[in-house]
């Protein structure tokens, strides 16, 4: 009898751990340039001007973006360069800080936040009370004093921190039983895409080890072998570096970043057009006519990551067509993997088992099964409800404020009250049946 309840207690056990595994929450990544953002701006401030997708302006304020963070993160001691056109000569007031945001509702009834998405960071903070935040911020709630780039709108209504620490939203869902502690981020074209909680990718993924600082998991830390151009892989290029989805170009300790580009510019059949801020620019409309070398990370235990295309394309203002090389260089010991070197790829940050996986994905082919929108059950339920991401599609200028947005369920988020409930069940199944068994085995 007592082995029987021993063979009981283990399948109830696997039968939770299967279920718990299949399910991934899904959240749509919204572009601080994106047309939702705009309307987001426009329904709170009026009219403003925006930069165009893929214009001069465009990849220039991302440049000036990114070497602003690196200047938050490395103190006003460091020297970088920052184009003399970039934030100063496009300035568009009280901006959106960071590169990504997502919409989740908190609360009964639920009041709904357009959050900033931080890896650097382990908290969840929302405007409470406000006595002094930005304007962009939702004036129903309005956490309660806001100062520095955060008073300026750099994430008007919080911040969601996707960090390794214990309280980070991922370790929280983790420990909720709700997912796996592991998430996905993959990008399309427009420079948006979905972020996947519980997502542990492909079993025919390639991986690589995340790295400690000093013996602690803080950042998603990686550490390339060495750095392929064409057919060769260039000796002593080998670096750590951060992979850092809220960094726009990627960084290469500068040493290694003069190997890479001396050998990229002589394999490129073209002449170089250099633009400020952009050295490595070609007269091109397409990347095939360039002839553009293979790119490719080596990793340990011949993992390999072939970096889809190394460049962007866009139209100067002299109406020349340029494609240029988004690798900068970076005046520190650890690079920064950032959003390019990602698009075309599934990227799994997985976080149980320390490890960063990736396979070509176009950002919509990843299955629908068991895959939920972050929606809470009908009539709130649920003691823990979980954001909605309903606010999701484009809003017009005439947008509803957040706060008081209805909500119509979709599709997909009705089968949230079938599948969460159906997990604590089995909780309180296996719960029952280690009572029972204790009491068998004594």
């Amino acid at each position: 009898m007592a082995t029987r309840c021993v063979v009981t207690l283990l399948m109830a056990y696997l039968l939770l751990m299967e279920t718990s595994a299949a399910v991934t929450y899904t959240s749509k990544l919204i572009h601080r340039f994106s047309d939702e953002a705009k309307s987001f701006w426009v329904s709170k401030n009026g009219n403003v001007s925006w930069p165009k997708q893929r214009s001069v302006e465009f990849f220039r304020l991302l440049l000036s973006s990114d070497l602003n963070r690196q200047r938050m993160k490395l103190g006003s001691q460091n020297q970088l360069l920052v184009p003399s056109e970039g934030s100063e000569t496009f300035s568009y007031g009280n901006y959106l800080g960071w590169l990504h945001y997502t919409w989740i509702d908190i609360g009964t009834p639920n009041v709904s936040f357009l959050v900033a998405l931080d890896a650097g960071s382990d908290l969840l903070w929302v405007p409470c009370d406000c006595i002094q935040c930005a304007p962009l911020s939702s004036y129903y709630i309005c956490g309660r004093k806001q100062s520095g780039s955060y008073l300026d709108g750099a994430a008007p209504d919080g911040l969601m921190g996707l960090g390794l620490g214990n309280i980070s939203v991922p370790s929280m869902l983790a420990k909720a039983g709700l997912v796996r502690n592991s998430f996905s981020i993959c990008f399309h074209e427009n420079y948006s895409g979905r972020i996947l909680f519980g997502d542990q990718g492909l079993a025919t993924q390639q991986s690589t080890s995340f790295l400690s600082l000093e013996g602690k998991y803080i950042t998603y830390l990686v550490e390339a072998k060495c750095y392929c151009v064409g057919s060769s892989c260039l000796k002593q290029t080998g670096f750590q570096a951060q992979v850092d989805s809220g960094t726009s170009f990627t960084y290469l300790p500068f040493e290694i970043y003069e190997k890479v580009v001396v050998e990229f510019d002589k394999r490129v059949n073209a002449t170089r057009s250099s633009l400020e801020g952009f050295p490595y620019c070609y007269e091109s409309s397409s990347p095939e006519l360039l002839n553009i070398p293979r790119m490719e990370l080596m990793f340990t235990m011949n993992q390999s990551f072939i970096i889809k295309n190394p460049m962007f394309h866009f139209t100067s203002n002299q109406g020349v067509d340029l494609q240029c090389l988004g690798i900068h260089p970076i005046d520190e010991e650890l690079g920064i993997i950032g959003q390019n070197l990602m698009m075309g790829y599934r990227m799994v940050f997985d976080r149980e088992n320390l490890k960063l996986g990736w396979s070509l994905s176009n950002c919509q082919d990843i299955s629908d099964n068991k895959r939920l929108h972050l929606t809470p059950p009908p009539n709130d339920i649920s003691r823990n409800p979980l954001p909605t991401n309903e606010q999701q599609r484009t809003p017009s200028t005439h947008a509803i404020a957040p706060a008081v947005a209805g909500r119509t369920p979709s599709k997909n988020s009705a089968a949230l009250p079938l599948l969460i409930p159906s997990q604590f069940s089995m909780v309180s199944l296996l719960l029952l049946l280690m009572s029972l068994c204790s009491g068998q085995l004594i």
